[in-house]
């Protein structure tokens, strides 16, 4: 063998060897992540969870509300017409009666004049059907005329004075109309909206399209609306006080419980409550928010669970749940109140049970998993 050839076959050699040398440890490590992968499949995915558990019972419970007038009415024109002026805008405080608007009514102006001119017309039929009758009378008594005479007379008077008083009560009913042409305020309170100015055409709130001219609040005494949770429920009563802290620097007011709903709702699990409020210097507002504050007597605290095991998703707010079997389910909850690092839930969820905290996408229903640690209430690992 040449130099050259032994030169080659030594090069050779040695690249089969640097290629060997470098396969195996790829081998290695690929059969090192086989045998990882199944070991993790078998295993189940690797989840902290953290313990779901009942708030500390409390003395007071705090829920927002909506401001809502007492009445709200919007007012309408009661006949066609233009208006004259107006004399009550928005912020107005007005007394009951009080006249908000003059309405012209044309239309109805000479309506009631054909009415009252119908009137007299079917006055007089019914004078002269009255003297005819009384004429026929007296011949009928001197047998100079028969009974049916006499009746067809007494039929043609009863049906003069039966066009009368309908004329009469055509002429109450224009007059009713002319008198709703100022337009009035139902009851005490606040023009909240002014729909009309001066030369507008108006019409009875039976014609398509119509708006009312006034929206009227009645806000001396307020209600707020507030949605109490079903774990609280049999601590409301009514006639029960309420703090009401005001968003304006926290002022504090004093409500009552007024009505419930003596109902939940199905969805949310929770009951509307009614709470009145004096509000004689107009500081509560139609659609402010206000903290309610019930000092409850009793009641069964919410559960709480960490801020980190919810799970938002576009059928709504979820928990996955880690049932004994290790299996996880999903449980959609309402949220309550909110604590930062624990949030109040309304649903299903049993005190103690398993949630598991930031859940990947891997974590679906059915899964069966591995509980690698549990966070305590307080978020420190233990």
């Amino acid at each position: 063998m040449s130099a050259g050839a032994r030169r080659a076959a030594i090069a050779a050699a040695v690249i089969v060897a640097l290629v060997v040398a470098g396969a195996v440890p790829r081998v290695r490590r690929a059969q090192a992540l086989d045998l990882s992968s199944r070991e993790d499949s078998l295993a189940g995915v690797r989840v902290t969870v953290a313990l779901a558990h009942r708030a500390t019972a409390s003395g007071d419970l705090a829920l927002t509300g909506t401001v809502q007038a007492l009445h709200e009415t919007n007012v309408y024109a009661r006949s066609n017409g233009y208006v004259q002026k107006w004399t009550a805008d928005i912020g107005t405080r007005v007394r009951s009666n009080q006249v908000l608007a003059v309405v012209e009514t044309p239309d109805v102006d000479r309506q009631y004049d054909q009415a009252q001119a119908d009137l007299m017309r079917a006055k007089t039929t019914e004078t002269l059907a009255k003297r005819n009758l009384d004429r026929w009378q007296r011949l009928e008594r001197d047998s100079a005329v028969s009974a049916q005479e006499l009746d067809e007379h007494q039929s043609a008077y009863d049906d003069a004075a039966a066009n009368v008083n309908s004329a009469r009560a055509n002429v109450a009913r224009f007059a009713s109309i002319k008198g709703y042409a100022n337009v009035a305020a139902p009851f005490a309170g606040v023009v909240t909206a002014r729909n009309v100015d001066v030369g507008m055409l108006v019409a009875p709130a039976t014609a398509p399209g119509t708006r009312g001219l006034f929206t009227i609040a009645q806000t001396d005494t307020v209600r707020i609306m507030v949605s109490v949770p079903q774990a609280q429920v049999a601590a409301i009563r009514i006639g029960q006080g309420a703090d009401i802290v005001l968003p304006d620097g926290g002022r504090t007011t004093k409500g009552t419980v007024m009505r419930t709903s003596s109902s939940l709702d199905a969805a949310a699990r929770t009951m509307t409550v009614e709470v009145d409020v004096p509000n004689k210097d107009g500081a509560l507002l139609p659609g402010m928010f206000g903290e309610v504050h019930f000092h409850l007597a009793g009641g069964t605290p919410p559960v709480r669970v960490p801020s980190g095991a919810l799970v938002f998703r576009p059928e709504g707010t979820q928990v996955a749940m880690v049932g004994a079997d290790d299996v996880v389910h999903y449980i959609k909850v309402t949220l309550g109140r909110d604590y930062g690092s624990d949030v109040e839930v309304l649903a299903d969820v049993p005190e103690g049970a398993r949630l598991i905290l930031n859940p990947s996408d891997d974590v679906v229903e059915g899964l069966k998993v591995h509980v690698i640690g549990n966070v305590d209430s307080k978020d420190k690992p233990r």
